[in-house]
């Protein structure tokens, strides 16, 4: 479960108890549904031939996946390796209202936001 470390202290989790913390900027969507075909693809004919583990030990680093995973665990390492090329994660600081945003490519790097304390009708 992704989280940082707010400027202010607080720890920022992506989970169910806090349904708005988290989201997802799209910052070009162009060619991310068939790249993960193409990946899902892949795996589905890995297993399919019994190389399944040596598939997800060239595919991904040893810390986020086991060399076993079923065909669920694999489409959701796959479409979340993939979309980090494509998106940008978008967390609000529940205790300071800051807001960051995730640097597209950059696994631990945010910019960050302050708000400014008024709403577009004042």
């Amino acid at each position: 479960m992704p989280s940082l470390t707010c400027w202010c202290g607080e720890i920022i989790r992506e989970d169910g108890d806090r349904p708005n913390c988290g989201h997802v900027l799209w910052d070009n969507a162009a060619g991310f549904y068939d790249r993960v075909a193409s990946e899902l693809l892949s795996f589905v004919q890995a297993q399919a031939g019994g190389r399944a583990g040596a598939w997800v030990k060239e595919h991904f680093e040893e810390s986020i996946a086991p060399y076993e995973m079923t065909a669920g665990e694999a489409a959701e390492s796959i479409v979340y390796q993939v979309s980090e090329g494509f998106c940008s994660g978008i967390y609000r600081c529940p205790k300071c209202g800051r807001i960051h945003i995730q640097v597209l490519g950059k696994q631990n790097k945010w910019e960050s936001f302050v708000p400014e304390r008024r709403t577009s009708d004042e």
